[in-house]
């Protein structure tokens, strides 16, 4: 009998040992089969024309660095990183274009992920791999031949007016850039360079100041070129239409103001100054402002793209140059606050516009 229960003891003894190393053995199983760790990953396309694609690389110490291009150049994005099974989620801390908190990616294989949130540049379903791709792939690349022969014009313009660019089957091309005050004309000749470029050349005399000797576009689709050259009313980045819309991809979502459409706004602290003297900004759509601002011997303007925030506005300033001379020339950043639906309250000091100086919507 004392036998019997020994062999039982032992057996069962036996049975919580297996069960106990089986328990472990799945303990020890990895939950992640993938290692991203100290690598970068690119997306595959790039829809702006940049010879360097946007990237996001996975610090060994949990931090990244997603670098992403949009209609503008490129932005930072940084935070931290985390992994649970083919699901890699950014925690953003700080982002200078647009206002994240998370941004999600899904793994495929090691080597390749797919971006499951759309940001300012790369969109949702956008592929990245750990191989670099260079240059424009996601549009372009059209043959003389394939090319729309039509007149397109800058959608990105407020104005009634707006500046346009006519190509011709024979080579030959006008570039008419204008607003509601003036207008500033050339004709020349085109080449499409690089399957996705399209130079115009050979105009006479400096109608768009002397360091313009060239005017480029990046053919985006069949309707659509995007200005590659600031040439006073019309600037970089600037979306022209043969077929009078602007591309989703192009439709940045720092632009939706007020509604979805652009919106101009108008000084109004000094009522004793004539209206066409009036300091005003326009946002539009496409999400570039111009501050046209009084420096007391005429008006200049300020031109860049801005931020739609919650309570106003940051506008980043690209061109200062008509500011030149004039107090204001060294501001990189205008910022209004919102006061309610049609005031906004100037936070910067500029030159006639200061800091506490209320602009009404207009339009």
């Amino acid at each position: 009998m004392k036998m019997m229960k020994k062999i039982f003891l032992l057996f069962v003894m036996a049975m919580m040992l297996c069960a106990c190393s089986g328990g472990k053995k799945e303990e020890e199983t990895p939950e992640n089969k993938f290692d991203i760790a100290g690598r970068t990953y690119y997306n595959t396309i790039d829809d702006y024309g940049n010879e360097n694609h946007s990237k996001v690389w996975f610090g060994k110490d949990g931090t990244f660095v997603f670098t992403d291009n949009f209609f503008n150049g490129s932005y930072d994005i940084t935070g931290e990183w985390s992994l649970s099974e083919n699901v890699v989620t950014l925690n953003v801390k700080e982002s200078s274009v647009g206002q994240y908190s998370k941004i999600l990616f899904e793994l495929q294989d090691e080597d390749t992920m797919t971006l499951k949130t759309s940001l300012e540049g790369s969109k949702d379903g956008a592929t990245f791999s750990t191989t670099e791709v260079k240059g424009s792939t996601g549009h372009g690349q059209i043959a003389n031949s394939d090319f729309t022969y039509t007149t397109y014009y800058n959608l990105s313009q407020t104005s009634t007016n707006k500046s346009s660019f006519e190509v011709r089957s024979d080579n030959s091309c006008t570039m008419i850039d204008m607003e509601d005050f003036g207008v500033m004309e050339a004709n020349g000749t085109y080449e499409i360079e690089n399957g996705y470029m399209i130079v115009m050349k050979n105009f006479e005399g400096t109608p768009f100041g002397e360091n313009v000797k060239a005017i480029e576009f990046q053919i985006y689709d069949e309707n659509t070129l995007i200005l590659m050259t600031d040439l006073g009313v019309s600037m970089t980045g600037d979306v022209f239409s043969a077929n009078g819309s602007i591309p989703e991809a192009l439709q940045v979502p720092m632009g939706d103001n007020l509604g979805n459409k652009g919106s101009s706004w108008r000084y109004i602290t000094d009522t004793d100054v004539a209206e066409q003297y009036l300091p005003k900004v326009v946002f539009d759509t496409a999400g570039a402002f111009t501050f046209t601002e009084n420096v007391y011997s005429g008006m200049a303007q300020i031109k860049g793209w801005y931020e739609k925030k919650s309570d106003g506005y940051i506008c980043h300033v690209d061109d200062n140059s008509q500011m030149e001379g004039y107090t204001g020339a060294d501001v990189k950043l205008i910022e209004f606050e919102k006061k309610d639906n049609s005031t906004l309250v100037l936070k910067t000091d500029i030159c006639m516009s200061r800091a506490g100086d209320t602009f009404e919507l207009i339009d």
